[in-house]
């Protein structure tokens, strides 16, 4: 594959890129994250108080941790970006 002129700004190596968390952190709304990840979380609270196997509660509860640590990992990165912003605007010593 050739590289395309103009993608500088692009990172050369083997970079993962994610447009969309990219994009949701840049414009710092998560007001459709937050509304997705209360539903999905109330409904698998529900799930984990029924009485429908163990194996479903199990399951449930798991899905309520992950969308715990999506949320963490999300607070994560725009502390980074916070710190990075800062990092930016402080003179250069040298």
């Amino acid at each position: 594959m050739a590289k395309e002129k103009g993608s500088a700004a692009q990172p050369s190596g083997p970079f993962a890129s994610y447009p969309s968390i990219e994009k949701l952190i840049d414009s710092e709304d998560f007001t459709l994250v937050n509304q997705n990840f209360t539903q999905a979380y109330e409904a698998l609270e529900k799930l984990s108080r029924e009485s429908g196997g163990l194996k479903k509660t199990k399951e449930a509860k798991k899905g309520m941790k992950a969308i715990e640590r999506v949320m963490d990992l999300l607070r994560e990165l725009l502390k980074l970006k916070y710190q990075a912003l800062e990092a930016a605007k402080a003179p250069k010593k040298g």
